[in-house]
């Protein structure tokens, strides 16, 4: 498993590097149920995306406001989020 500082290191470089049409195809390309996942490998790929999308959020208002408005559209975040 990764640890915090491994995502963290890996995705300070791409801070402002990543478009908001970059972002939303990674949103578009993830696997949002890893977590039903049987296979180990499966599911640690889908955490380990996971991670790597809500650090890019967290470091970019923008990207974060699309990572909201695409989890309210698909009902995976509340109104009030």
């Amino acid at each position: 498993m990764h640890s915090i500082e491994q995502v963290e290191k890996a995705v300070a470089p791409l801070k402002g590097m990543l478009t908001v049409e970059e972002y939303s195809k990674v949103l578009e390309d993830h696997d949002w149920y890893f977590s039903y996942s049987d296979d180990h490998r499966a599911w640690k790929r889908g955490h380990d995306q996971s991670t790597f999308i809500n650090k890019l959020a967290a470091q970019d208002p923008a990207l974060k406001e699309v990572l909201q408005q695409f989890l309210r559209a698909r009902n995976m975040l509340a109104d009030n989020e």
